[in-house]
């Protein structure tokens, strides 16, 4: 099947949003605990991505297609803390598609798309290991940055890549 990357409209958020609903529901059970994972819905995952879409403005979605659908997206841009960096918000691919090298052509267009930025950031689940391989396989290291967001209650790590 052949990918194309194209960007992501406000048309395929319904989309957007059952593809992260599937991705913690099926990969997320060793990640998140039950008491974040088990009351989070479809209707759940739809608002949080309608109000990202809307709210995050300066972001950019970038969509995976194959066979007229979406199969995968990320979502990038500036660092939101502030910094002169660039910042990849999010990375999720179909779990039905996972393992295609899906996941590594987003991260690869979006690692392009931030070259202009001295380096590129993001924050990865700890019990992620999946995720942090493909990150690190693409030269991401760990910065020493932890967080906990109240959301999610799972500890995150930042990982950065130097673009120079």
């Amino acid at each position: 099947m052949a990918i194309e990357l194209h960007s992501v409209s406000e048309k395929d958020i319904s989309r957007l949003a059952e593809i992260f609903y599937q991705c913690l529901k099926n990969d997320y059970r060793e990640v998140l605990p039950p008491e974040v994972l088990e009351p989070f819905s479809e209707t759940d995952s739809l608002e949080l991505w309608q109000k990202s879409y809307k709210s995050q403005s300066h972001l950019q979605f970038i969509g995976a297609w194959g066979n007229g659908s979406l199969l995968g997206f990320a979502k990038f841009g500036g660092d939101p803390e502030g910094s002169e960096d660039g910042y990849l918000a999010s990375l999720y691919v179909d779990p039905g598609y996972s393992g295609q090298g899906i996941g590594r052509m987003l991260l690869t267009h979006v690692l392009q798309e931030l070259t202009a930025y001295p380096k590129t950031k993001l924050w990865v689940f700890e019990k992620n290991p999946r995720a942090i391989a493909l990150y690190e396989s693409l030269g991401f290291l760990r910065s020493g940055r932890t967080r906990t967001e109240a959301e999610w209650q799972a500890l995150q790590c930042e990982l950065v890549l130097d673009n120079s």
